[in-house]
C-alpha cells in the first residue's frame, strides 16, 4: 500500500480527555465532571446563536450558499473591514490547511515558536514543508527577533499565536509592528488570533492596521468567546489575493447551514461576549490568588485558560485530578512536560478545581 510519505511525520493532534469518557473509566454522572482542557466557554453559546440553529436544523436537506456572503458580510461590519477581506472555513484548523495547500510543498517551510499550537505543525508537514521551531523567551513570550532570524530563502509562511496556547502570553504593538517591517513581503505571516475577544491588554497589537501590507493573515474562530466549538466555524481576515488562492484549494459546502446561521447570530449577541468576558476575568483572578496562596506559579494569561507549573509532573497532576471528575490539559505534547493548561470555568466550576487542585497540591 502506498501513501504519502509525509504523513509519517505528521504528529497526531491528540485532544483532551472527554466527559464522556471519564463518565465510562470512573463512574462519574456528567453533571459532577468540570471540563477545563479545551478552552470552551463555560457559560455555553449565545440563545439566540441556539435559536438560529435549531431553525437551520429543518433545512439541513438544502446545501448552504457556497459563497457564504452573509455570514462573510455578518464578519465584516463585526471587525470594521470589507467583506471581500474575510474567508470563513470549517474551524480554524481547515483555514491552516489551506495554508499549507496554497502556499506550501516539500521544498518550502514554516518557521513558528516552540511551545505553541500544535496545528501549525501538522498542517504543514502533510505537504512536506519542514518546520523550524524557535525557542521561546524565558518568560514563555514568543521570540519574534529569533523567528525573524531563522527566515531564510525557503520559508514560506510564519505562524504567531497571540495570546499564545497554551502559556497566554501576548507581544505587544510595539513589538509586533518592528516584526512585521523586518519580514519580507514575500513571506506570509499569519497571527492565529483564537483568544482576541478575551484580550485585556492595553497594548495587545490592532493586527488590522498591519492588512494593507498584503502579506498579513489574521486567523480567529467562534470555537471560544462565542462558544460554538462543537460546530466547527472559522475566519481569516486577509488580502483579496490571498483569499482569491484559497478558492483553489477548499472543497465546496465546508461550512455547513447550521453554522452560518449560529455564527451571524452569535455576532449580533454583545452582550452574551461581554458576559463571557467578565465571569473569565473574575474567575481568572481567583484562580491566580488561590495559586499565589500555594507557591504554585503561573503565568498571567491573555486568554480563557491559565498555564502553570508546580514541583510534580503535568501528567501526575492530571491523573490526581481524574479522581475528583476535574479534567485539565497536560503539556507533553507541546514540551512542556512540568505544565498543565487550565481553562477558566464558570464560578462553580472554578471552585471545584481550585479545592481539587489544593488537595492534590497538599
Amino acid at each position: 500500500m502506498k501513501f504519502n510519505p509525509y504523513i509519517e511525520e505528521v504528529p497526531v493532534y491528540v485532544p483532551g480527555v472527554t466527559a464522556e469518557s471519564l463518565v465510562k473509566s470512573r463512574g462519574f454522572s456528567l453533571d459532577e465532571i468540570v471540563k477545563l482542557s479545551s478552552n470552551e466557554n463555560p457559560l455555553g453559546p449565545s440563545p439566540f446563536a441556539v435559536e438560529a440553529a435549531r431553525y437551520e436544523l429543518n433545512r439541513i436537506n438544502i446545501y448552504p450558499d457556497n459563497t457564504y456572503n452573509d455570514l462573510k458580510k455578518a464578519i465584516a461590519e463585526n471587525v470594521g473591514l470589507p467583506p471581500e477581506m474575510v474567508y470563513v472555513g470549517n474551524g480554524s484548523s481547515e483555514i491552516f490547511l489551506f495554508l499549507s495547500l496554497a502556499f506550501l510543498n516539500e521544498k518550502s517551510n514554516i518557521v513558528t515558536s516552540k511551545h505553541t499550537f500544535q496545528i501549525y505543525k501538522i498542517s504543514g508537514r502533510i505537504v512536506g514543508a519542514d518546520v523550524i521551531q524557535v525557542p521561546m523567551r524565558d518568560d514563555l513570550t514568543i521570540n519574534l527577533e529569533r523567528i525573524s532570524q531563522s527566515v531564510n530563502e525557503n520559508t514560506r509562511i510564519i505562524y504567531i499565536c497571540n495570546p499564545n496556547n497554551p502559556t497566554g502570553t501576548y507581544l505587544s504593538e510595539s513589538e509586533v509592528r518592528r516584526f512585521i517591517e523586518s519580514v519580507d513581503q514575500d513571506v506570509i505571516i499569519v497571527f492565529d488570533e483564537a483568544y482576541y475577544e478575551y484580550v485585556t491588554a492595553d497594548d495587545y497589537p490592532d493586527t488590522r492596521k498591519f492588512l494593507d501590507r498584503g502579506n498579513i493573515v489574521i486567523i480567529r474562530t467562534f470555537s471560544k468567546i462565542y462558544g460554538l466549538a462543537g460546530l466547527r466555524l472559522g475566519y481569516a481576515l486577509t488580502s483579496p489575493e490571498i483569499i482569491e488562492k484559497f478558492e483553489h484549494v477548499r472543497f465546496p459546502f465546508s461550512v455547513s447551514r447550521v453554522a452560518r446561521a449560529a455564527g451571524i447570530a452569535a455576532l449580533k449577541d454583545t452582550n452574551h461576549v461581554r458576559q463571557s468576558r467578565e465571569s473569565n476575568e473574575r474567575n481568572k483572578l481567583k484562580m491566580y490568588k488561590k495559586f499565589e496562596e500555594l507557591g504554585v506559579k503561573y503565568y498571567p494569561s491573555q486568554g480563557n485558560f491559565v498555564y502553570i507549573e508546580t514541583w510534580m509532573k503535568g501528567s501526575e497532576i492530571f491523573k490526581k485530578l481524574l479522581d475528583y471528575g476535574v479534567i485539565v490539559r497536560p503539556l507533553d505534547a507541546y514540551d512542556l512536560p512540568k505544565g498543565v493548561r487550565v481553562t477558566v470555568g464558570d464560578d462553580l466550576q472554578t471552585d471545584k478545581f481550585l479545592e481539587a487542585f489544593e488537595r492534590v497540591i497538599k
